[in-house]
C-alpha cells in the first residue's frame, strides 16, 4: 500500500513574481554558504585571528539554519509561505548588512546567526512556494530546476567570492545584500500564495502537522535519505577537497568543484524530466549506481598526490555530480508529493535532515581520514550501500509514478 497522502488541493493562482523571488533566494543560499568558505582566509587578516576561529561562522550559520528548518516548513503550511518567506528575507538581509560591517570575528559570527535563521524560514517555504504555483504534472520538472539552481549557487558561490575579494571580502556580502533588497518587494506585493490548505490557525495545527508526520514511518525514511545524501556526495566532495589540499593547487581543485557542481546543475534538470515521464524509480537508479560507481573508484586510487591520479580523481567527482543531480531533485519531489496539505513540512522536515548531516560530516569521516584515505572512501562507499537500501524502503512504501498520461 502507498503511504503517498491524497488530498484534494485548492488550485493556486499563478504568480510569476513570487515564484522568481522564490529561485533567486534558493540559489543566494548556498551560494552564500559555499562562497564564505573562500574569505576566510581575508577574513582572518582583517580581524587578526587565526582561520580556525573564523570557521566558527559556518558553525554559526549551519546550526540555526538546520533546527529553523523542523519546524519552518510547517509553519508556512498553517500562515502561508509568503508571511515566512519574507520573514526569512528581512532576517537575511539584516544578516547580510551586518556581515559586511563586522569589525571582528563576534559580531560577523553573530551576523551569521541571523543569516541562518534567515535562510532557515526560506528554504521549506520556498520550495512548497514554488510547487503551490506549479500545475501537478509539471512539479517534478521544476524539482529540477530547483535541483539545478542550488548547484549553480554551490559552484558558482566561490567563484565568484575569489573574483570580488580583488577588491574587498565585504563587498561578497554587499551585493547579495542589495539582491536581497530587490527580492523584499517581490515578495511583499505578490498575493499569500500557499494560504494553508487545513481548517484552522495557530500553534495546535503547526504543532500536529509536525507530530503527525515525524509518525510516518514513509518521513522517517525520506529524513534518513536526506541525511544519508550528505553523508555520501557531500561528504565525498568535502573528504576529496581536503585530501587533495597541499597536493595540488587550489585553483584546480575549485575549478574541479565548479565543474562538478554545473554537471550537477545540468542533471538536476535532466532527472525532473524523468520524473515527469517515467516516475522516481529511473532517477533513484541512475543516481545510486553512479554513487557507488564514485566511491569505487576513489577507493582504487592509492596515491591522490599523485599526477596521474587526476584523471580518476576528476571522473569520480563527475560521477558522484551525475549522483547528485538525479538524487536531490528525487528527494524534494517525494517531500512535496507525500502529503501535498503539507508539503511545507516535509520539505522542512528533509532539509533539516540534510543539513545535520552537512554538520556531521567532519566529526563522521575524521576517524577514518586518520586511519587512511582508502579507508575514508571506503567508508563513504558503505554509506552509499546504506543509502541504496533506504532509498529502497521509501520506494517500496511510495512509489511515486509518471505525471504524464500514456
Amino acid at each position: 500500500m502507498s503511504d503517498v497522502e491524497q488530498v484534494s488541493c485548492e488550485k493556486k493562482p499563478r504568480s510569476g513574481l513570487a515564484e522568481g523571488a522564490a529561485y533567486v533566494l534558493l540559489l543566494v543560499g548556498p551560494f552564500i554558504m559555499n562562497g564564505m568558505l573562500v574569505l576566510f582566509g581575508s577574513l582572518s587578516h582583517e580581524f587578526a585571528v587565526d582561520p580556525s576561529e573564523v570557521m566558527v561562522a559556518i558553525t554559526a550559520f549551519m546550526v540555526p539554519f538546520a533546527i529553523l528548518q523542523l519546524i519552518s516548513g510547517a509553519i508556512s503550511d498553517v500562515v502561508g509561505r509568503t508571511p515566512v518567506v519574507f520573514c526569512g528575507v528581512a532576517l537575511s538581509s539584516l544578516g547580510l548588512a551586518m556581515s559586511a560591517t563586522s569589525t571582528s570575528v563576534s559580531t560577523y559570527a553573530g551576523a551569521h546567526i541571523i543569516m541562518g535563521i534567515g535562510w532557515g524560514f526560506i528554504n521549506p517555504a520556498a520550495i512548497a512556494l514554488i510547487t503551490d504555483l506549479t500545475p501537478p504534472e509539471s512539479v517534478p520538472t521544476k524539482m529540477g530546476i530547483i535541483g539545478a539552481v542550488g548547484s549553480i549557487g554551490v559552484a558558482l558561490g566561490p567563484f565568484a567570492a575569489s573574483i570580488i575579494l580583488t577588491h574587498s571580502w565585504r563587498w561578497f556580502y554587499a551585493s547579495l545584500f542589495f539582491v536581497t533588497l530587490l527580492v523584499l518587494p517581490a515578495i511583499a506585493f505578490s498575493r499569500n500564495a500557499g494560504t494553508a490548505r487545513a481548517v484552522g490557525s495557530g500553534m495546535r495545527v503547526f504543532l500536529s502537522y509536525v507530530s503527525q508526520e515525524l509518525r510516518r514511518p514513509v518521513v522517517l525514511l525520506l529524513m534518513l535519505m536526506g541525511f544519508m545524501f550528505a553523508e555520501t556526495y557531500l561528504a565525498t566532495v568535502v573528504w576529496t577537497s581536503r585530501a587533495l589540499t597541499g597536493l595540488i593547487s587550489d585553483t584546480v581543485i575549485g575549478n574541479l568543484l565548479m565543474i562538478s557542481g554545473l554537471v550537477a546543475a545540468v542533471v538536476g534538470v535532466v532527472a525532473g524530466w524523468l520524473t515527469k515521464r517515467r516516475g522516481v524509480r529511473l532517477p533513484l537508479i541512475l543516481g545510486i549506481t553512479t554513487l557507488i560507481l564514485s566511491a569505487i573508484v576513489l577507493t582504487s586510487i592509492d596515491d591522490l598526490g599523485n599526477p596521474l591520479s587526476l584523471p580518476r580523481v576528476t571522473a569520480a567527482l563527475l560521477v558522484v555530480a551525475v549522483a547528485a543531480g538525479m538524487l536531490y531533485p528525487t528527494s524534494i519531489y517525494y517531500s512535496q508529493m507525500l502529503a501535498p496539505g503539507k508539503r511545507g513540512a516535509l520539505a522542512g522536515l528533509l532539509m533539516s535532515a540534510q543539513f545535520i548531516g552537512n554538520a556531521l560530516i567532519p566529526v563522521l569521516f575524521e576517524p577514518f581520514y586518520e586511519v587512511g584515505i582508502r579507508v575514508l572512501f571506503e567508508a563513504i562507499l558503505g554509506a552509499s550501500i546504506l543509502y541504496l537500501i533506504v532509498s529502497w524502503a521509501l520506494y517500496r512504501r511510495a512509489p511515486l509514478k509518471s505525471q504524464t498520461t500514456p
